[in-house]
């Protein structure tokens, strides 16, 4: 098959990592691939996706996100517009010169700019339907945490109307990644989405574990914390150092690790300062995907948690289970469900009471909890990798034709 996949960044995220696996593995699998985007993050490009084939439009409908997202659409909702439309007629010329057999669409605006295009199956694979700022409707995922103004409010609503007539009668294929999504798009549109679990990319595993690198971050001998992930509002950080505080007066040797940067770095340190949780919790900063510093932190961890407030899979729980290391995960994250299912983490509910039991359940009984990391890590390598992720859509690719 010809494949051209459509995502509006490839940069360091996980929705970014999805994508590049995806195509990688449809490329490995026989198939013809092209990946079309508004903006390249060299960063994203490791050795594995350079023989990839890109296509970068010079339409930029992008710009710098704020408290949920590294990169959000441009405020000039007509100058958006016009690049959009700019870029469907090049994409009808790529897909023409190609012989595209199957277009798979990757997040707003993508999911619109090939919307009522019906010579060759389009997919709309979403991750999570995105609102232009506080959304009215909460099944939509926000992209800013802030009131809406008066205009703001105003456009939020034509918007969210727009989008439900676009998807409703101009896609006919949807991909989600759990059921969660798949509830949240019947919600929004009343179509029925088909799930398909993302997986990990199993070379991590193939990283030379680097534990000598640890010791200057002076970790616990007795129990360690680690969250990763965009200092976001969503990610939910801030949360995690309150439950950590109350955590150190039961166990105050424990240390809490927090992977990754971003617009709440500057709150996140001021929270830490005012809690006097400076020599207890480390802040490393981002790490590349493939650092064997990642692996390292993987491993040593006696807990990933993953407390987000909206997400609609998340693929670090079951990159610890790789690594033998229980995830506690929030109800409100897609992969929750399959965790709870399958009995090989943890799930709490998004208060401090019960992050805190929780948290205290995996340092009283460490034996079980590695038994449970144990069975999760059969799994996850059994059935949640990126290979099995891009076979069975695959085959699913092959019925539309």
């Amino acid at each position: 098959m010809n494949i051209l996949i459509l995502n509006p960044n490839i940069t360091t995220g996980g929705a970014q990592k999805t994508v590049l696996n995806l195509a990688y593995y449809l490329q490995k699998l026989g198939n013809n691939v092209w990946v079309f985007t508004t903006l390249i993050d060299k960063k994203a490009l490791t050795e594995k996706f350079r023989n990839l084939k890109f296509i970068e439009t010079k339409n930029q409908v992008l710009k710098k996100g704020g408290v949920t997202s590294r990169y959000q659409n441009i405020d000039n909702l007509f100058i958006l517009l016009v690049r959009l439309i700019k870029i469907r007629f090049e994409l009808m010329r790529i897909i023409e010169k190609n012989n595209i057999d199957v277009i798979i669409a990757h997040q707003q605006p993508f999911n619109w700019v090939l919307a009522f295009y019906f010579k060759c199956p389009m997919i709309w694979n979403c991750f999570e339907p995105v609102a232009l700022w506080r959304p009215k409707d909460k099944n939509y995922f926000p992209l800013r945490v802030e009131e809406n103004n008066f205009i703001q409010d105003i456009l939020e609503r034509v918007y969210e109307w727009v989008d439900k007539k676009i998807i409703r009668y101009g896609i006919k294929h949807i991909f989600v990644l759990s059921e969660l999504t798949q509830r949240q798009i019947y919600n929004l549109y009343g179509k029925r989405a088909i799930v398909f679990h993302p997986g990990i990319d199993p070379d991590l595993l193939n990283q030379k574990i680097n534990l000598k690198a640890l010791k200057k971050y002076n970790l616990s001998p007795n129990f360690n914390i680690l969250q990763i992930g965009q200092f976001t509002y969503e990610k939910n950080q801030l949360l995690t150092i309150d439950v950590f505080k109350k955590i150190q007066q039961k166990i105050p040797e424990a240390k809490l690790i927090l992977i990754g940067d971003g617009a709440l770095r500057s709150r996140i340190e001021e929270k830490i300062k005012k809690s006097r949780l400076n020599k207890s919790i480390i802040l490393t900063g981002r790490l590349p995907l493939n650092s064997s510093l990642l692996a390292a932190f993987y491993q040593k961890a006696d807990v990933l948690v993953f407390p987000s407030l909206i997400q609609s899979w998340g693929l670090v729980p079951f990159e610890a289970l790789a690594f033998g290391t229980i995830p506690l995960v929030s109800e409100k994250c897609g992969s929750a469900g399959v965790i709870e299912k399958e009995k090989i983490g943890l799930v709490m509910k998004l208060n401090l009471n019960d992050y805190y039991r929780k948290l205290i359940y995996i340092y009283k009984h460490k034996e079980k909890v590695r038994e449970m990391a144990a069975e999760g890590k059969k799994y996850t390598l059994t059935h949640l990798t990126y290979k099995v992720y891009s076979q069975k859509i695959q085959e699913q690719l092959w019925k539309l034709q």
